[in-house]
């Protein structure tokens, strides 16, 4: 597979095959169709409804957790990540 023209399509042939939408994208894309839908409700939506749908006891900030996380900037970019409580990335880097 190859991104090409915004999508992730088959090298062979150019047949769609994905999509290469990121979640931080999906979230704004929702933010802004949606003006209204409380932030909270709409990052629930994104992190802790999908990691119970696959059985996952993820998406809130809890003591005993793992200190998984993503930190978005007020326009919903990522500006970090943080994996077993320790910086992975960072948009400074």
């Amino acid at each position: 597979c190859v991104v090409a023209e915004g999508a992730v399509r088959l090298q062979a042939g150019g047949q769609l095959a994905g999509s290469c939408l990121t979640l931080d994208c999906a979230v704004r894309n929702v933010r802004r169709w949606q003006p209204a839908l409380p932030l909270a409700d709409l990052l629930a939506a994104a992190s802790r409804a999908p990691a119970l749908a696959v059985g996952l006891n993820l998406g809130t900030i809890e003591t005993g957790k793992d200190a998984d996380q993503v930190l978005l900037s007020r326009e919903l970019s990522v500006n970090q990540t943080i994996r077993g409580g320790v910086a992975v990335w960072s948009r400074a880097q």
